[in-house]
This record gives C-alpha cells, sequence and structure tokens, in this order.
C-alpha cells in the first residue's frame, strides 16, 4: 500500500527537501505499515551491533543509540521493505523521475527514556563518511506522537555546506578523564590546519533565533526526511514527553558519490580498506564490502560517476 499523499503535494515535499534540506513527511507510513516498522525496530534493538552504546551510561539523562548494522539482519531488513512499499516509493519521489537506482545503506536506533534523555549534540552525517551528492536521504521516523520541541530540528539549507569538524563528544567516554571539558561542539580534530580543513560547528542552541531551524509536530506514520550533510540534532525527552523510540533508515541513489573527506584522520571513523581502489566520483555503492540493499534498479553501476 502506497502513501496517500497527492502528487502534487509529492513534488511540493521534493522540492522543499532539497531546498532546505529537511521537511516533514505527513502519514508516510499506514497503519499497517508502522506496525512492521515497528518490528524491525525491536527486531534491532534486541540484536545489537558492535557499536551500540548508552550514551552517559549511569545519568538520569542517558539513552541508547545504535549506528551500527547487526550480524543477519539483512533478512529482516528485506522483509520490512516488502512490507513497506511506500517508503520506496517516497524515496524515489524525493531523488526525482531521472533516479534509476536506490540502496537502503543502513539504519540506526535511538531509544530515549526516562523523562530525562539528553538532546543530541548537532552534527552532520555526512561529517564521518567520504560520499556526496543529491541522493543521500534519511528517514527519521518516531513511534510516539511527537511535539516539535521534542522533534529533531534540522538547520535549514546546511546541506549546501560548509561541512564542520566531526564532535569529539560521539567518540569520548563522558566518565574518562579526557572528556573533561568536552562540549557538545568540541571539534575532533582541532590543529590549526584541520580546522581550515572543516570548521568546528557552531552552538546552535545558545541563540537559536539567529538561525532557521525547522521542527515539526508529527504524528504516528509521519516521518522527517534530511539531506546527511544537513546539520541536525537536539530531540530531548522530558517529564511532558518522557519516551521517544525512533528508527532513522538511510538511502542513496544514481548521485551519491565516493569524495575523500578533507581530513586524513576521518579514516579513524570507517573501514579504509573499503574505498580500496575508488576514485573521486566513483559510485559509493561500489565501497569493497557493501551490503547495500538495493530497493530500485538492477542494471550495473557505472565505474566512474559525476566527478565533484
Amino acid at each position: 500500500m502506497q502513501s496517500d499523499i497527492s502528487p502534487t503535494v509529492e513534488g511540493t515535499l521534493a522540492t522543499e527537501w532539497r531546498e532546505t534540506g529537511g521537511v516533514r513527511v505527513p502519514q508516510l507510513l499506514s497503519p499497517v505499515e508502522l506496525e512492521a516498522c515497528r518490528v524491525f525496530y525491536d527486531w534491532i534493538l534486541a540484536n545489537p551491533s558492535s557499536v551500540a552504546r548508552t550514551f552517559h551510561e549511569g545519568e538520569a539523562d542517558s539513552y541508547y543509540n545504535d549506528v551500527g548494522q547487526a550480524k543477519g539482519y539483512r533478512p529482516h531488513a528485506e522483509a520490512f521493505f516488502e512490507a513497506c512499499p511506500s517508503i520506496r516509493h517516497k524515496v524515489q519521489a524525493f531523488f526525482g523521475p531521472d533516479n534509476q537506482n536506490i540502496w537502503f545503506f543502513g539504519y540506526e536506533v535511538f531509544h530515549k527514556s526516562g523523562g530525562a534523555g539528553r538532546s543530541s549534540a548537532f552534527h552532520q552525517d555526512a561529517a564521518f563518511a567520504p560520499f556526496s551528492g543529491q541522493h543521500l536521504l534519511r528517514l527519521w521516523i518516531p513511534f510516539e506522537p511527537t511535539k516539535k520541541e521534542y522533534c529533531l530540528q534540522i538547520v535549514s539549507r546546511s546541506h549546501r555546506g560548509p561541512l564542520f569538524n566531526p564532535n569529539k563528544v560521539f567518540f569520548v567516554d563522558p566518565a574518562s578523564p579526557e572528556a573533561a571539558g568536552i562540549s557538545p561542539t568540541t571539534p575532533m580534530f582541532d590543529s590549526e590546519e584541520e580546522l581550515r580543513a572543516m570548521p568546528r560547528i557552531p552552538d546552535y542552541l545558545a541563540n537559536p533565533e539567529e538561525h532557521d531551524i525547522l521542527s515539526w509536530d508529527l504524528d504516528p506514520g509521519d516521518a522527517v526526511a534530511f539531506h546527511l550533510a544537513a546539520v541536525h540534532g537536539n530531540a530531548p525527552v522530558d517529564g511532558l514527553h518522557p519516551e521517544r523510540n525512533t528508527l532513522i533508515l538511510s538511502f542513496m541513489g544514481d548521485d551519491c558519490l565516493y569524495k575523500p573527506l578533507p581530513i586524513e584522520g576521518l579514516a579513524f571513523f570507517s573501514n579504509a580498506q573499503a574505498y580500496a581502489g575508488l576514485d573521486e566520483g566513483d559510485h559509493f555503492s561500489l565501497v569493497g564490502g557493501s551490503q547495500n540493499i538495493r530497493l530500485r534498479g538492477t542494471g550495473p553501476v557505472p565505474r566512474r560517476g559525476r566527478k565533484q
């Protein structure tokens, strides 16, 4: 069953996504699809990957996150997409009529509970992997009704650049001495040369009125679609919104190309061997060891794509 959004509204949403980097997708999922989505989410919680972790464990405002892919996830993901055709349909609408291929390239989950789960630091997903292009989309799907003050926040038009330095807070044990003095905007790479290549991310919450920050009221079945280079974060819980379970799905299309990141040390975040033999402009689906699930298209991928 496909989403009942009209073609006119669908086109408007796609245009808005390309312009701003983030948009609310009303009723992306039917009730039956939302149930299938929750089944997949619950499987992920029950089968954590090797990088699953609880941030700020032992503190009242801790939260659970898993950005890895658990062993054996593929058949569960394939069954999920078979049960949720609206997702493939919607992603194609965002990528546009000329796009021939869609790949699913991973999930992420958040579980914030206890009425005190802290905000996520503003960041860009594109700062952690060497890909670029227009066809880089994530769907943020909460299972609870979510008011805009608890929704993911997107900095409008931030997907157009610059690409900011990765946040150190994501990679340091908060109980370690190294964590002392680290703020949500502290850069992972802080030499003068590295900060020229990738500047420190601004503190958007310090003066939110100075930025065009997008957020929305969401009902179950709604989603937020955002570009992987868009700055995003926040999404807390508190006593009025004590729990949120969120599934995030990532997709790429024809215009998703390999582009080395401007700081050599960023290989720390990924398997550098996977990119061996690739040239800038090669399609990202050619990354070695890829477990991407192809949801649309069957033909071969060109060895080289558009140069960036």
